[in-house]
């Protein structure tokens, strides 16, 4: 019901706006360690998409409403089920 009414964009925009200043926080504070910068830079060569921090904070704090509730439509919910026994016989 959650993943329903998010799609459905039963959220607050402040939603949104809380998630970037965190991820803004989080991208920024990078520039005080020169080894959090090697690691980022480590890991965007991995995935062959090496853009700065900063260049990534602008793509994320120009995401829109509609852009999330876009992305929110492609998830699809899923569930494995073990079944177990007790004990004795497996």
């Amino acid at each position: 019901k959650e993943l329903d009414d998010l799609k459905n964009g039963n959220f607050d925009d402040t939603v949104i706006e809380s998630s970037k200043k965190s991820l803004s926080e989080a991208l920024n504070s990078m520039y005080d360690k020169i080894t959090s910068l090697d690691y980022w830079y480590g890991n965007r060569m991995v995935y062959d998409t090496v853009l700065s921090p900063k260049v990534y904070l602008e793509r994320i704090n120009s995401v829109t409403r509609d852009e999330v509730m876009n992305a929110l439509n492609g998830i699809k919910l899923s569930a494995t089920y073990y079944l177990l026994s007790k004990g004795g016989d497996k």
